[in-house]
């Protein structure tokens, strides 16, 4: 949408459907690119929708649906902003000494008006909250903030009624619930660009998938699939569901699953689970066994969204600190309203008294000082590449005893790499140039440590538009050159010897290649210096226990694995029930 005609046309073809009992209400923002209907289940929605895409307009569920809480704050911060503006300026001539008159006294009324005005435009937010904590029996941060303003105002109130303007301070009602105000607007700041990064969306009901039906292959969406429904998965496609695979085999890759990038061979019968996608050359057939609402992919990509009460005070310490301080602050203000009420038997100044304390002694460090600083480090994490997911780690980072390192595509770069790319040179030019034309066609992810070694040697290659390979899932890869069949892959297929992957010529073994996965360059240093401040540095990974125990003594880790997940270190710190850090892959 791009201008008012866009919204006239939209609106008019809802106009000429359904009924005016079904069609209740549509509302275009061109702006936003959004359009909101509210109709019955009698109106053709299917038919509207159709009608608005063949003029170019294509609807779809709105991926974000949630208005930012900070967005209130912001227009509460910049009425009350004014509020106190107007407010200081009218106090300015009574400060200097004006005293009486016509202007005196609208000065006067126009001050209490605003800080009034700032109260329930800004204040309520404090006096809300505190609301609640002390209906729930809790102890907030906003219970001192909130009674701060409620006895600023009453006492510059009482004092404005009584005609005693050196005690009206109605300019730093507002001005003092400005400062709160931005604060809590910066607080929440933190905790929305942290969820903005993960979407409020899964991305689910944008998938779309193949599904066979009458010998035709039509793109439907996942969300539309069922049990018994054929789906065509193309090279690179995912597989949506869990499916029996239909085809004779396939070479899937599992990453998005146990983030491995070596793929796995699947033959006909076999299960297919949700999330895996097609490696191979050629597409593949599978039945699905059950509905996408199932679907384990669902999961996969589900995002973990930030809680709004999850910021930097609702850890334990923060807790605590927050409890003792607003019990002293009470504590004072009460025995200072005490002081002056009972021994000095002035109500006056007793309010006043109570007053100044506790606007002396609100927390605006922690209302804005605290979610700057916040606000900062996470912003030079995200500069570093590093997101934080949640509020409180800075406050949780000194209780962490063990740190958990996903393998692949964290303590590695998530590609392989051959172990001995010197061994190239030694074969023979046909023989290098046989296979380099194996790997530049596939996708396998050691045929592109094979091509990336071949391209970076310096050796002489050359690509042949003229010959064809055959992928085997599970296998290798397979081409015939000048009548010689050359083959790539797994050593008693390509030419029935031992080895990880073997170049057979013939079915005679030309050269045995092995690849490694590639560790980040200062992954290394980051293990030792973790491990050198007495944490646990542990290793998960899905991959086989001899693969992983290579890894972690290429990091210097010693120990044995446990199964197929964990590689503990040897040494373990005396502390009692460790805090874990897990690094997202």
């Amino acid at each position: 949408m791009q201008c008012a005609a866009c919204v006239w046309l939209i609106d008019s073809l809802f106009e000429r459907y359904g009924d005016r009992a079904s069609r209740l209400a549509v509302t275009v923002n061109p702006a936003l690119g959004r359009v909101e209907l509210l109709v019955t289940r009698a109106f053709p929605l299917r038919a509207f929708v159709e009608e608005v895409g063949r003029f170019g307009y294509a609807l779809g569920p709105a991926l974000k649906t949630e208005v930012p809480r900070s967005s209130g704050l912001l227009w509460r911060i910049g009425l009350c902003a004014a509020f106190a503006l107007n407010a200081m300026m009218f106090s300015v001539p009574v400060h200097l000494g004006l005293r009486e008159g016509a202007v005196y006294d609208v000065f006067r009324w126009l001050s209490m008006l605003l800080a009034l005005a700032s109260v329930v435009v800004g204040g309520s937010v404090f006096l809300r909250s505190a609301w609640r904590c002390l209906r729930r029996g809790v102890l907030h941060m906003d219970v001192p903030i909130a009674l701060g303003i409620v006895l600023a105002f009453t006492g510059s109130l009482w004092n404005f009624l009584a005609g005693r303007d050196g005690g009206a301070f109605f300019d730093t009602v507002c001005t003092f619930i400005v400062l709160m105000l931005t604060g809590r607007w910066l607080q929440e700041r933190v905790v929305e660009r942290n969820r903005a990064m993960l979407l409020a969306s899964d991305g689910a009901d944008g998938l779309l998938a193949r599904r066979v039906r009458d010998e035709r292959v039509e793109v439907v969406r996942c969300g539309e699939l069922v049990p018994g429904d054929t789906l065509l998965v193309s090279p690179g496609d995912l597989v949506p569901v869990r499916a029996t695979l239909t085809s004779e085999a396939a070479s899937l890759s599992l990453d998005w699953i146990t983030g491995e990038s070596v793929p796995a061979a699947f033959a006909r019968g076999e299960t297919v689970p949700a999330g895996a996608s097609n490696l191979g050359a050629e597409a593949v057939t599978v039945e699905s066994q059950e509905d996408f609402s199932a679907s384990s992919l669902r999961e996969l990509l589900r995002s973990t969204r930030a809680d709004a009460a999850d910021t930097s005070r609702s850890t334990a310490w923060w807790q605590r600190l927050t409890r003792i301080y607003v019990i002293v602050v009470l504590a004072l203000a009460a025995l200072c309203f005490a002081y002056w009420l009972l021994l000095r038997h002035d109500f006056a100044r007793a309010l006043q008294a109570t007053t100044a304390l506790l606007v002396v002694t609100c927390p605006c460090a922690f209302g804005i000082a605290t979610p700057t600083a916040y606000e900062m480090v996470f912003a030079g994490l995200r500069r570093a590449g590093l997101f934080v997911r949640s509020a409180s780690l800075l406050d949780r980072l000194p209780d962490v005893r063990r740190v958990v390192f996903d393998k692949t595509g964290t303590l590695t770069t998530g590609s392989l790499e051959l172990v001995h790319p010197e061994a190239l040179t030694a074969l023979s030019e046909e023989a290098r140039a046989s296979l380099y034309n194996l790997v530049v066609r596939s996708t396998h992810p050691k045929s592109v440590a094979v091509r990336r070694a071949l391209e970076a040697s310096g050796l002489p290659v050359a690509f042949d538009a003229t010959l064809t390979t055959r992928e085997t899932p599970g296998a290798g890869v397979e081409l015939v050159a000048a009548g010689v069949t050359w083959r790539l892959g797994r050593g008693s297929w390509a030419a029935s010897s031992e080895g990880d992957l073997v170049l057979g010529r013939q079915g005679v073994a030309i050269a045995a290649l092995e690849t490694t996965e590639a560790l980040r360059p200062d992954a290394k240093s980051e293990v030792a210096a973790l491990a050198a401040t007495g944490r646990e540095v542990w290793i998960l990974s899905g991959d086989e226990p001899a693969r992983v125990a290579a890894m972690a003594r290429a990091l210097g880790l010693a120990g044995e694995p446990r199964g197929r997940r964990l590689l503990p270190r040897t040494t373990r710190p005396a502390s009692s029930r460790p805090t874990t850090a897990a690094t997202p892959g």
